[in-house]
């Protein structure tokens, strides 16, 4: 059996603001079989313990570990065989699109959902033609449910509040 390792110190606290209760992101249980294991991949701690946080209220989803840069990403995606990446674009060492094309180039067909902060359409090209199956802005946080669930059907899901980006 598998279980999950306890959330940091820092990542309880994130809890507790965006929840309103004391306790821990992950609370240390059996993983089930349905559910579908992501790595966030973030360069900042407070957005990986809330991504943690919003996505652990979803039963089916289990956060499975964190990649602070894009080569961590790359590392963390062969190591822990997640069925799904949350990756940011800018991150040290290795943009998202790269670290994403770096795991393609691994075998593994990970869907990847790039979750950004400045999401051009330039940025927005950059991820369809790498391959990753959606982006969405970290400003349209309410719409990262829809797009996990549209890349776990194979669908794909690139969303931008602006008219002509919306595809």
């Amino acid at each position: 059996m598998q279980f999950l390792a306890p959330a940091s110190a820092a990542c309880t606290s994130c809890h507790n603001l965006i929840t309103g209760r004391a306790g821990p992101c992950v609370a240390l249980t059996k993983r089930a079989l349905a559910m579908v294991r992501i790595l966030i991949a973030d360069d900042s701690t407070p957005v990986r313990c809330g991504l943690r946080t919003l996505l652990g209220l979803n039963s089916d989803w289990q956060v499975c570990g964190e990649a602070v840069d894009g080569a961590d990403a790359v590392e963390k995606a062969q190591q822990l065989a997640p069925d799904l990446i949350l990756m940011d674009f800018s991150m040290p060492q290795m943009d998202g699109v790269q670290a994403a094309q770096e795991i393609a180039k691994s075998g593994t067909d990970i869907p990847i959902l790039l979750f950004t902060r400045n999401l051009s359409p330039q940025v927005m090209a950059l991820a369809r033609n790498a391959g990753l199956r959606g982006a969405i802005s970290k400003s349209e946080i309410s719409m990262l449910p829809y797009a996990i669930r549209a890349v776990q059907r194979g669908e794909t899901f690139f969303y931008s509040t602006s008219r002509e980006m919306n595809l």
